[in-house]
């Protein structure tokens, strides 16, 4: 993980957005320093939990440089500046919910982002789209539960995940972060509604709008699991008599089951 620059802040220690939106717009090569020191900012400090560093040395190899689909779980809005900071590769598709979707696509550039769109058309060709971006080597990364839960068991995948899985073949890879779910919930809450009297430092986004960083260093552990997408395509295979939901539930427990360990 790359360490914070003391150039990304100003000489009253705010964050320097102009430049990490500079470094967003360079492209994802750029997006691990930006989004570090973003989250350095609000006195957020990711911790990727493993067995072993080998083991962690050899997904992370995986991870970029394999095709395949990486997911998490979502506790709190800043979830992508966590597991971003460990992606480093330029041949990204990232899911967004649609009302963000043109906000961030016109920060970072649209050919990284895929709207979540509800229509079925757009469905169709968002699953042509990563098909095809998994095919020619790349890595799509998307949020299954397309929400933020407060706790881990109000974790549920929609069927999005279910139906990208299924157009990518059975040796692409797909990789799991398990982020802490009540560390994601507590800073959710403390930098988006602290208490009025908790005396919380404003970090500057834009001209008016500020977020609160957290009152002392805050540490979210993040477990990570790579396996062949086989694996999960296995869990859904001749389901076809169950309800959808049900499917969905299937691969939401091989989720929390090998993940469990480090960000429960």
């Amino acid at each position: 993980m790359p360490e914070s620059d003391p150039k990304m802040k100003s000489a009253e220690g705010q964050l320097d957005i102009g430049r990490v939106l500079s470094d967003l717009r360079a492209g994802p090569q750029r997006w691990p320093e930006a989004l570090s020191s973003f989250s350095t900012a609000l006195n957020i400090y990711p911790e990727f939990a493993q067995d072993t560093p080998e083991d962690l040395r050899v997904m992370r190899e995986a991870l970029n440089a394999r095709p395949g689909i990486a997911i998490a779980n979502h506790p709190s809005p800043f979830d992508p500046c966590f597991i971003f900071q460990v992606i480093n590769r330029s041949d990204v598709l990232f899911m967004l919910a649609e009302e963000w979707s043109e906000y961030v696509a016109n920060i970072v550039g649209k050919q990284y982002i895929l709207p979540a769109s509800r229509d079925k058309a757009e469905l169709e060709n968002a699953n042509e789209r990563v098909r095809t971006h998994v095919a020619t080597g790349g890595l799509f990364v998307m949020f299954p539960g397309a929400y933020m839960e407060r706790q881990i068991s109000e974790l549920h995948f929609k069927s999005g995940f279910r139906h990208f899985l299924s157009k990518i073949a059975p040796e692409n890879m797909v990789y799991a972060f398990n982020i802490d779910t009540p560390a994601g919930v507590a800073i959710r809450t403390g930098i988006l509604n602290p208490p009025n009297d908790s005396g919380a430092k404003r970090v500057q986004i834009i001209p008016g709008v500020a977020l609160a960083a957290m009152p002392g260093p805050t540490h979210i552990r993040i477990k990570e699991y790579c396996s062949d997408a086989s694996e999960w395509q296995n869990i859904v295979a001749g389901s076809d008599n169950l309800e959808s939901e049900e499917q969905n539930a299937l691969l939401a427990k091989h989720f929390l089951e090998k993940t469990s360990g480090g960000a429960a």
